[in-house]
């Protein structure tokens, strides 16, 4: 019995490391303006889960920025990256526009337009798309 929970905890182990050479190091620096996560740096990896999840590790914490990865964050225990993914200040000014325009307080048009959108994750997912691509 041992030996097969010890099987059963390496095959939900290994996939989060059999590929060690499908990572790389991005950062704020490295994308200036682009850059989407509110942290200055990370390792986006590519891990043979499904068809390649791509996760992003900062500060001790992995997140899921792909689907694959979403998919199956609980299990793995993946970090939501909404956590660290910054709003779009462009949103902001569109929204005191229309605040503006439709002289109403800017609260109730961001309310109105559906709350904020986020600034493009493609860098980190294409990053990670890359390496699953190897």
């Amino acid at each position: 019995m041992k030996k097969l929970l010890f099987i059963a905890a390496l095959w939900l182990v290994i996939p989060l490391f059999a590929n060690a050479d499908s990572q790389q190091e991005i950062s704020k620096q490295q994308f200036g303006a682009k850059w989407p996560l509110s942290v200055p740096s990370g390792m986006v990896k590519c891990l043979p889960i499904g068809r390649g999840a791509v996760v992003f590790e900062s500060q001790e914490k992995i997140y899921a920025v792909n689907g694959i990865a979403k998919g199956v964050a609980r299990k793995h225990r993946f970090s939501n990256i909404e956590e660290i993914w910054l709003d779009d200040p462009e949103f902001y000014k569109i929204a005191e526009e229309a605040a503006r325009m439709e002289d109403i307080p800017v609260e109730k048009a961001i309310k109105l337009m559906g709350g904020p959108t986020k600034i493009n994750i493609a860098p980190v997912l294409d990053a990670g798309a890359r390496l699953c691509n190897r």
